[in-house]
């Protein structure tokens, strides 16, 4: 007659989850245990604060239960003739003529300048990934793909916005601090198409 299978046996699963955890302890022991804990404090640090108060882009302004991004309360709603944008306190939208028959013009508080390019194929921002960080982000339900220098202030932090059933657009500033960098991806993130 052949032996019945046997029941799987839970205090050997639980000696090996022992073993594990006491290797796991020691471990943590050898590696300066409660002393470094009390040394570095918090594992994970919050973001230092910035000088404008805002957070990177969009950690204020979340999205929406409907996944859209919503902006500061302090920022202002402008209308662009094929798009509409918030913009912090403060801060204007010009319009430039353009020559090439791209709608062009620049986010200002005339300190710090964004410029953007509305047309047929503006810039769509070509870095090397060696110098920057690419992220790719949908805003509006377009694809849009974010760069910023990894070494801040040495560069152009954008966005490029590719809409497949209509022209394309850039949004672009040079050289920004930390600070700015936030402010610009918040307004980056709160395009809204026509």
């Amino acid at each position: 007659m052949a032996d019945a299978p046997k029941a799987p046996d839970a205090t050997n699963d639980l000696k090996w989850l022992g073993k594990w955890l006491g290797i796991i302890f020691i471990v943590w022991l050898i590696t300066g245990g409660p002393a470094r804990i009390a040394q570095q404090k918090p594992f994970l640090k919050p973001p230092s604060p910035l000088d404008s108060g805002e957070q990177y882009g969009g950690t204020i302004g979340k999205p929406n239960w409907k996944g859209v991004f919503v902006p500061p309360a302090s920022y202002h709603g402008e209308n662009a003739k094929y798009f509409t944008v918030s913009l912090p306190k403060g801060w204007v939208l010009r319009e430039i003529p353009s020559r090439d028959g791209y709608y062009s013009g620049e986010f200002t508080n005339d300190i710090t300048t964004l410029t953007f390019d509305y047309g047929k194929s503006p810039s769509d921002l070509p870095v090397e990934s060696e110098l920057y960080t690419i992220v790719y982000e949908r805003v509006d339900k377009i694809g849009t793909k974010f760069v910023t220098p990894k070494k801040t202030g040495d560069g152009v932090t954008g966005g490029y916005y590719r809409r497949w059933l209509g022209d394309d657009l850039t949004i672009a500033g040079d050289n920004l601090t930390t600070a700015e960098k936030n402010i610009a991806f918040t307004i980056m993130r709160s395009v809204q198409f026509k």
